[in-house]
This record gives structure tokens, C-alpha cells and sequence, in this order.
């Protein structure tokens, strides 16, 4: 095994350890939510992400979080004019046995769905992504993780907005 498969495969076995061990107490995902029913291009949705203090039409800045040891997840949602209190907040429980796990080559991905601990009639679909990502700068190649998430959030049988939100965690 060369130096690269191998720094992969420890990249991919630090993020088994680093959700199945549950190191962290809360997880959180910063991103955009849009709110409608139809989800809009990628290309809207990367922009709002960049200029997300003055978003698009229908979208605010956002948070997911989540915690395995606990077992919740909650989705904030924020008015791009005031940051310190969220418009919505949302609480769900996160019961492991509904989180479906995929790997595909060096990618994991993670889907389940969760309904809101407040009102049962909010559900959301979350499908989570994550991959080995390498970026050459000045002659050295720096190793990450990187996690991109989706969240389709639904009341009863309507989608009512998407949350997307990316992280990046360095690998030695």
C-alpha cells in the first residue's frame, strides 16, 4: 500500500472512530436553508452559502447539529439581519437504529429520518456525505475530511425547505 491509499484508509478509519466513539459532545454544520418545496439548483444553493449575511430570496443562514451520545439533532434557523436568535428551532430525536450507513469507494454516506421531539408532524430527512479531500498548496499536500450534509425538512406529507451545510476536519 502506497502512502497515499494509506493515509485514506487512516482518514476513513478516524472518521469510523470519530462517529462511532463519539468524541465530540455536539456536532454542528454550518450552511443555508431555503425555504420552498422545490429544491433550487446547487449552483443557487453554493451561493447563498458565500454571501449568506445577504442570501437569495427565500433563504437564511442555518445550523444543524447533532449529537450521537445524546441522540438529537436540532436545525436553527436564522434571520440574516440578527444572528443571535434563531426564527426557528427545531429539535428531533436521532434514533440510531433509522441512521441506513453506505460506503462507495472511499466515500461514506449516512441517511436516515428523524421526527421533531416538539411536533411530530416535522420530520426530517438527513443524508449526510463524507470523503477524503486533498488540496496541493505551495508543493505540499494538506488531507481532509470533508462532510457535506442535506437536510429535507417536511410538515406532514409537504417538503416545507432544504438545509445544506459542509465542514471540513483536518487529517494528520
Amino acid at each position: 500500500m502506497n502512502l497515499k491509499a494509506g493515509i485514506r484508509v487512516l482518514c476513513l478509519m478516524g472518521m469510523c472512530v470519530y462517529l462511532c466513539a463519539c468524541p465530540f459532545d455536539e456536532q454542528k454544520i454550518n450552511g443555508v436553508y431555503f425555504e420552498g418545496s422545490v429544491q433550487p439548483p446547487k449552483e443557487l444553493f453554493m451561493l447563498a452559502q458565500v454571501y449568506y449575511q445577504t442570501p437569495p430570496q427565500n433563504f437564511s443562514p442555518a445550523v444543524f447539529s447533532w449529537n450521537l451520545k445524546d441522540l438529537f439533532s436540532k436545525l436553527e434557523i436564522y434571520d440574516p439581519k440578527d444572528f443571535k436568535t434563531p426564527k426557528y428551532k427545531l429539535h428531533f430525536s436521532l434514533p440510531l437504529k433509522d441512521i441506513a450507513m453506505e460506503t462507495d469507494g472511499e466515500s461514506v454516506h449516512y441517511r436516515g429520518k428523524f421526527f421533531a421531539t416538539e411536533d411530530s408532524n416535522y420530520t426530517a430527512f438527513m443524508h449526510v456525505w463524507e470523503h477524503p479531500v486533498e488540496i496541493f498548496e505551495n508543493g505540499k499536500t494538506w488531507h481532509f475530511l470533508r462532510r457535506d450534509m442535506e437536510v429535507c425538512l417536511w410538515y406532514k406529507d409537504e417538503i416545507i425547505g432544504w438545509f445544506k451545510g459542509a465542514s471540513m476536519n483536518y487529517c494528520e
